[in-house]
């Protein structure tokens, strides 16, 4: 009993469909309308079918860029999120000033599996070949899209949670709960006259209040 489990699992193992290997692919229809990039008709069956066709490397192309677009995202939240920890853990908003942990956005990507060959090709040059499966790269790169979209949504809602919080740490300081934003005016010539600079730090903070309680004791004497 046990040999016939043991040949009955070896000869599905056998039959298993290589998912590396190019499928025929039955395409035609009877096309009866469009929706968006769809067409809609009916196949061999009568069957309504909506289908979509699109180039192999043109779905990868566009996976890689929407990877990079959400790359970007992410790059700029962590970099919000390590700022707002930073300015939290200052003791002049009632931190302890130890500079937390940097939030990094490395390490969430599968590497691809990538053979590199050496060696003499068809028409006799000496090269080095990089191969992998088509099918992996494209699995791995919309992984690596929905582990992005992931982490951007828990440290857009960390971010959210730690402005929240430096709003009230910089009120208790006397500064506004949101960092300064440049600001000025053009002059009659068209010069720009800037009254306030934009904060890039906390010590630019307190530089631009005190500067605004002296000009604002200037203009009381």
């Amino acid at each position: 009993m046990k040999n016939l489990i043991m040949i009955a699992v070896l000869a599905q193992g056998c039959f298993t469909a290589n998912p590396n290997k190019a499928q025929n692919i039955e395409t035609m229809i009877q096309p009866k309308g469009q929706v968006g990039e769809h067409m809609v008709g009916f196949n061999d069956k009568n069957e309504i079918i909506m289908q979509q066709e699109k180039s192999a490397s043109d779905e990868l192309n566009e996976q890689k860029a929407v990877s990079l677009h959400r790359r970007t995202a992410l790059e700029q939240v962590a970099f919000d999120l390590n700022r707002c920890r930073k300015d939290m853990s200052d003791p002049r908003l009632g931190g302890n000033g130890v500079l937390p942990e940097s939030q990094e956005v490395d390490g969430i990507r599968i590497a691809d599996d990538i053979k590199e060959l050496i060696g003499i090709t068809e028409s006799g040059d000496l090269k080095i070949v990089k191969k992998s499966f088509f099918l992996e790269q494209l699995k791995n790169e919309r992984r690596y899209t929905t582990s992005l979209e992931r982490m951007i949504k828990t440290l857009t809602r960390q971010n959210e949670e730690c402005e929240r919080a430096m709003g009230i740490a910089r009120r208790n300081a006397g500064l506004p709960s949101h960092r300064y934003q440049g600001q000025g005016y053009f002059s009659n010539d068209g010069a720009f006259v800037q009254t306030v600079p934009n904060e890039n730090s906390l010590d630019d903070a307190f530089r631009i209040q005190a500067h605004h309680k002296k000009t604002v004791a200037d203009t009381n004497e």
